[in-house]
């Protein structure tokens, strides 16, 4: 076993904040913001919402900053994230919008809205909000990477009546190594 070097961290070393990683992707114009627009919940029943595919040959990786949950306000609802969805119908094109409104090569990821599926895939995340209207921000700081060949779907289930709801995403689009 080879030996190990210390390693001494001075104490006003601050971690690189994602803010700036965020700032450097919009400059270089791989920055990509999409929203599902409001989708009706069914009546206590999880509904597909939003699916982001990356093209087998894309060349590129998906990495995701952030994805913001905008609740109905009362109740509860369930917010999951499956990685790698059997798909059957993609749903309505979302157009992802650039950091940079001009000079700004059109996104690689496909996204969609309403997507008809088979199977969810395998679950990534789940997260419970009940009773509150304000937005709700996961950070992936940029830590989940949806390499080429795969998907990741969005889904959302109310409890009762069916409401409006929708999710927003913040990602960047750069080469695979």
């Amino acid at each position: 076993m080879a030996a190990s070097l210390p390693v001494t961290i001075a104490s006003n070393q601050t971690p690189f904040p994602t803010s700036m990683l965020n700032y450097y992707y919009s400059v270089a114009g791989k920055m990509f913001y999409a929203s599902s627009n409001y989708v009706t919940t069914g009546a206590a029943a999880e509904r597909p919402m939003m699916l982001v595919r990356n093209p087998v040959a894309s060349g590129i990786s998906l990495i995701f900053d952030a994805s913001m949950l905008n609740p109905p306000g009362s109740g509860s609802c369930i917010y999951r994230t499956y990685l790698n969805a059997t798909v059957t119908v993609n749903g309505t094109v979302v157009t992802a919008v650039g950091g940079r409104q001009t000079g700004q090569a059109a996104a690689v990821g496909l996204i969609t809205t309403i997507p008809t599926v088979t199977a969810n895939g395998s679950l990534i995340d789940s997260t419970r909000i009940i009773n509150t209207a304000d937005c709700i921000t996961m950070n992936y700081d940029f830590g989940f990477i949806l390499e080429p060949g795969n998907n990741l779907l969005f889904t959302v289930e109310k409890s009762g009546a069916g409401v409006d709801t929708s999710v927003d995403l913040a990602y960047a689009e750069v080469a695979t190594p």
